[in-house]
C-alpha cells in the first residue's frame, strides 16, 4: 500500500486532499480495512514518502490478531522531483523503496499494489480472478488509453526490470500520468511477457486524493464493467488484437 501523508507544503500538482490529519486518518482506515477484510493475504506493507512519524503499534497488534504481519516503511522522498513530475513519481518512488527495503517483500516473488487511501470491497475475489503472472486493468478509451494503478499484481522481477523507472516519464502538468506510461510500457511488453488482467472488476470505497471524487461505484457501472472483466476486455493483449485506438507516446522508450 502506497501513501504520502504530509504533503501540505510540497505543492504536488493536482492534489485536492492536502490536510495532513485527514490523509493520515484515511490511510489508517485503509490499513485497518486491509487487515480485517483481505483474507487472501497475510503480509501488509504500507510505504509512505513524507517521513511522517506515527506509532503504528495498535495496527501491528491488530494484524497479529488476524494472523497477519504489518510492516510500515516511512522515508523522505525526492520532493522536488515529485513536484516536477507529479504524484505518479512519488507512487513509483514508494514502490521501489519497498522492493529494496521491505523485509516482508524480500521473501515474496510477487506483490499486489494498492493505493493507500482506498478500500477494495471485493479484494479477495479480484485477487483470485487474476490470470497471467502480471495482472492489470487496461482501459482502451476513445481518447487516451491507460492502465489503472489503483490495484495490480506484479512479479517483483518483472516490475524491477520493466516498470521501476516509469515515474521519470510522468509529467502531470502536461497531461502525461503514470497510468498512461504504464499502458505504453505494458502494450509493448505484452508481445513477449506474461501479462493479463482480472476476471472480476474491482469495487472501490474511498476518496481520490487528486480530485476528491468518491469511488462509490454506481450499480449500472458495476454490472457493465463486471461483464467487461469477465470477457477479458481489460486485458491489454485484447487491445493488441483489436486496436481501435492508435494513440501512442511517440517520444517514450
Amino acid at each position: 500500500m502506497t501513501g504520502a501523508i504530509d504533503i501540505q507544503h510540497s505543492q504536488v500538482p493536482f492534489t485536492q486532499i492536502t490536510d495532513t490529519q485527514t490523509r493520515l486518518e484515511q490511510y489508517l482506515r485503509s490499513i485497518d480495512y486491509a487487515i480485517r477484510k483481505y483474507r487472501s493475504i497475510h503480509k501488509v506493507v504500507f510505504v509512505e514518502n513524507t517521513n511522517f512519524s506515527y506509532d503504528y503499534t495498535a495496527l501491528s497488534r491488530l494484524a497479529g490478531d488476524h494472523r497477519k504481519t504489518l510492516e510500515v516503511l516511512s522515508f523522505q522522498g525526492e520532493t522536488e522531483k515529485t513536484v516536477l513530475h507529479g504524484k505518479g513519481f512519488g507512487e513509483m518512488e514508494c514502490i521501489n523503496h519497498a522492493l529494496e527495503n521491505s523485509r516482508l517483500l524480500k521473501s515474496s516473488d510477487a506483490f499486489v499494489k494498492l493505493t493507500g487511501r482506498l478500500n477494495v470491497l471485493n479484494f479477495d475475489c479480484v485477487l483470485h480472478s487474476a490470470y497471467k503472472h502480471n495482472s492489470f486493468y487496461a482501459i482502451n478509451t476513445e481518447k487516451v488509453p491507460y492502465v489503472e494503478t489503483i490495484i495490480y499484481r506484479a512479479e517483483k522481477t518483472f516490475f524491477q526490470e520493466n516498470l521501476h523507472d516509469a515515474g521519470n516519464l510522468v509529467f502531470d502538468r502536461e497531461g502525461i500520468y503514470i497510468e498512461h506510461v504504464f499502458y505504453h510500457r505494458l502494450y509493448e511488453l505484452a508481445r513477449h511477457s506474461s501479462i493479463g488482467s482480472f476476471r472480476a472488476y474491482r469495487l472501490l470505497e474511498g476518496l481520490s486524493g487528486s480530485s476528491g471524487y468518491s469511488y462509490a461505484t454506481r450499480w449500472s457501472d458495476k454490472i457493465t464493467k463486471s461483464k467487461h472483466a469477465l470477457l477479458r476486455k481489460f486485458d491489454i493483449n485484447r487491445h493488441r488484437q483489436f486496436p481501435h485506438n492508435q494513440w501512442r507516446f511517440q517520444t517514450f522508450p
